[in-house]
């Protein structure tokens, strides 16, 4: 399959923060993300928003951005 993470608006985001991934289309609105090495070995699977979010979600957490409750 070919990788179509380029199609996703938070993945140069995601690639400074974290290794980067491969994201495959996998059906008609679903997506799978994974490790290039480790193409059996999904990390996430979803539509393109929920995909995303996930990307997006990832870049806020490891910027600190999200705040933890005690």
């Amino acid at each position: 399959m070919k990788d179509v993470a380029d199609q996703f608006s938070n993945y140069p985001a995601f690639c400074y923060h974290f290794v980067p991934v491969v994201i495959e289309k996998v059906g008609r609105n679903e997506y799978i993300v994974y490790h290039e090495s480790d193409p059996e070995s999904w990390l996430q699977r979803g539509t393109k928003e929920y995909i995303e979010g996930w990307l997006y979600g990832a870049v806020q957490t490891v910027c600190g951005q999200i705040v933890r409750r005690n």
